[in-house]
């Protein structure tokens, strides 16, 4: 894996994690009072998350681990590998399954769906900091 990619892309999460909770931290009335601010924050959601995704799936693929059988499998092979915590795993699951659906629910559904995920996207990526500074990447 290419160091400066790797983290050019963690810090593109976390950015976009910030961003995220940015939003969402304006209070659910003035929230939903502009949908355009929770749509953004479902593209900065969305584009986190599918970022994450691909990273994980690079790195077991670098790995002589099984290969995961869907894309929430991913979490699970991380976390058999103690990258993530396995209380992380459910999260990061319903992150994945969300990236189709968000986008057709009511705003307040979606944004108790970014919060509920959200943790356990930081926690994916405090993972990858913690081997980068390491030196285990």
């Amino acid at each position: 894996m290419d160091k400066r990619k790797l983290v050019a892309t963690i810090d593109n999460i976390s950015n976009n994690v910030s961003l995220i909770k940015e939003i969402l931290n304006t209070g659910d009335k003035a929230l939903l009072s502009n949908p355009k601010r929770i749509e953004r924050a479902k593209y900065f959601f969305v584009s986190a998350t599918q970022s994450l995704l691909n990273l994980c799936n690079d790195y077991i693929d670098n790995k002589d681990w099984r290969q995961p059988i869907n894309a929430m499998d991913v979490f699970i092979v991380l976390a058999e590998n103690d990258v993530i915590p396995n209380e992380a795993v459910p999260d990061l699951k319903k992150a994945v399954v969300s990236i189709s659906t968000l986008g057709r629910g009511p705003h307040n559904e979606s944004i108790g769906l970014m919060r509920d995920c959200l943790r356990g996207i930081e926690h994916c990526i405090a993972g990858y900091k913690v081997m980068i500074q390491t030196g285990e990447l």
